[in-house]
């Protein structure tokens, strides 16, 4: 039996900093993450201490799948969305969202 029973909550807070965000996605990211996340855009279907899965819709009506793993470098992000980028929109929505 696990003694830090509160401790995936305060894992995810803690994850969810605003420096944090930061060096896992670009600036423009951040700000529309934070704005679908915000506006409920964010279904989370899973979450645990490693694992974070959710379906995102921003405002265009367009659903993402987003799958969130805790390595040990921090958060690493999947979308089924075409960014190119290794931590997009939605993933940030998600952590977010997960807090």
């Amino acid at each position: 039996m696990r003694s830090e029973t509160n401790a995936p909550s305060v894992f995810f807070c803690r994850m969810a900093t605003d420096d944090e965000i930061a060096t896992l996605a670009t600036p423009s990211n951040v700000r529309l993450g934070r704005e679908i996340a915000d506006t409920g855009g964010v279904t989370i279907t899973q979450k645990d201490e490693d694992t974070i899965t959710a379906r995102v819709q921003p405002e265009d009506g367009s659903t993402r799948s987003v799958r969130l793993v805790r390595t040990e470098d921090g958060w690493a992000g999947t979308c089924s969305c075409t960014s190119e980028r290794t931590f997009c929109k939605h993933c940030v929505a998600a952590l977010l969202a997960a807090e």
